[in-house]
C-alpha cells in the first residue's frame, strides 16, 4: 500500500468536515478554515500521525524481512528478533520464548539451543 493512500484512508474525516464548517459559521457567524495545509512545516496532526504510524510500519515490516532472509545467519536473524521485540535471548534452555523465537526466525529450535550455548560461552 502507498503511503499517500495509507495517510488518506487513516485521516479521510470528509463526513465530518461539512458538519463542523457548519457548526462553526452557526455558533460564530464566520468560517474557520484553520491552518493551511500548503504552509511549510505545517502538517495536519491526524495526517503526521498518520504518516508516522505508516512509518513504524514500514519499520517493522523491513525487521520482519531480515529475521526471515535465508541470507542472514542464525546469530542475526536472532538479533533481529530481538530488535524487532525489545527483548533478549532467553538464557534458560527451557523457556517457552524460544520456540517463538524459532518460529519467528524460521530456524528450528536446535539452531536457537545452539546460538544459546554460543552465547553462553562468550559471556
Amino acid at each position: 500500500m502507498s503511503k499517500s493512500l495509507y495517510v488518506r484512508q487513516r485521516t479521510d474525516c470528509s463526513h465530518g468536515a461539512g458538519i463542523l464548517v457548519v457548526m462553526t459559521t452557526l455558533l460564530f457567524g464566520f468560517d474557520s478554515p484553520g491552518p493551511q495545509a500548503d504552509a511549510p512545516g505545517l502538517e495536519p496532526p491526524l495526517d503526521r500521525l498518520a504518516n508516522e504510524q505508516f512509518e513504524r510500519a514500514e519499520r517493522r515490516r523491513a525487521a520482519r524481512r531480515e529475521m526471515q532472509a535465508d541470507h542472514s545467519s542464525a546469530a542475526e536473524r536472532i538479533r533481529a528478533w530481538e530488535r524487532l521485540h525489545g527483548l533478549r535471548l532467553p538464557r534458560d534452555p527451557n523457556h517457552m520464548a524460544l520456540r517463538l523465537v524459532a518460529l519467528g526466525t524460521g530456524l528450528s529450535i536446535e539452531t536457537v539451543l545452539q546460538e544459546q550455548r554460543q552465547r553462553g560461552g562468550s559471556a
